[in-house]
């Protein structure tokens, strides 16, 4: 029969090795680093998402306020240039202030902003008994824009004049 030796070495289980030590810091440093790059990206795919989203939302809220307000218009006529100075008691009027970058809507009761500060355009153009308004609104590198119409319920073709070209304000009544 054969013997065999074993031998057996025991570790001192006082404290880990210097190699054991390297080996976890970098396993360790390479995780935080894809853990930060992550981050990272995370962050700047968020931003991104909230900027595209602020600016959906103005387009939104800016389109659907002027399409409630002028749809049953009993007169509705598109300004050249217009000073909120200039308004007229009866009259209101939603045009887009380009210091600011809003529209706003201006009737007896004072100015109402339609939009946060991220409208860069708002152009009117009416077609028939149509109007026809495009909002632009840009936020960092994004840029949306928005073209819509609003059937004029309460006028006809005849009782409207169209410009030749866009406008960037309009007054009207409402019944």
């Amino acid at each position: 029969m054969e013997s065999r030796v074993v031998i057996i070495l025991w570790r001192d289980k006082q404290g880990f090795t210097l190699i054991e030590v390297l080996a976890t810091v970098a396993i360790v440093g390479l995780l935080l680093s894809a853990m930060y790059s992550f981050v990272i990206m995370s962050n700047k795919m968020y931003r991104s998402g909230s900027d595209k989203n602020d600016l959906h939302y103005d387009l939104r809220i800016a389109s659907e306020r002027i399409t409630r307000e002028v749809r049953f218009a009993k007169s509705l006529e598109l300004l050249d240039s217009w000073n909120p100075a200039d308004a007229e008691p009866g009259y209101r009027y939603i045009y887009f202030d380009e210091v600011n970058n809003v529209v706003v809507f201006v009737n007896g009761e004072g100015e109402q902003l339609f939009s946060g500060n991220f409208i860069s355009g708002l152009v009117f153009k009416l077609d028939g008994n149509t109007l026809n308004f495009k909002l632009e609104a840009a936020k960092r590198t994004f840029t949306y824009k928005l073209e819509s119409s609003v059937l004029l319920l309460n006028l006809k073709e005849q009782d409207l004049i169209s410009l030749d070209h866009p406008v960037t304000a309009v007054r009207f009544t409402t019944p």
